[in-house]
């Protein structure tokens, strides 16, 4: 199977799905590649505060699947 992108995003920790959801929000075609079963990185695996940006802290996971949610919204990739 052929498929064509615009932009190919290699790995889909914190960096990857940020990027994925600016180009997809601009209007680019994007696919992410992970090597992993799920997508998010490290974070994932973090239990702790401290991730993501303000009003708050975020759990490693929790900030791993709001990174996912904006990247893979409908009509975005």
């Amino acid at each position: 199977m052929n498929r064509r992108v615009d932009v190919l995003v290699v790995g889909a920790g914190p960096g990857g799905l940020a990027v994925a959801a600016r180009l997809a929000a601009g209007g680019f075609g994007v696919e992410v590649l992970e090597r992993e079963q799920a997508p998010g990185g490290v974070p994932r695996h973090c239990a702790h505060g401290g991730f993501g940006p303000r009003p708050g802290p975020l759990t490693g996971p929790a900030y791993a699947r709001r990174l996912t949610e904006a990247a893979v919204r409908p009509g975005r990739c």
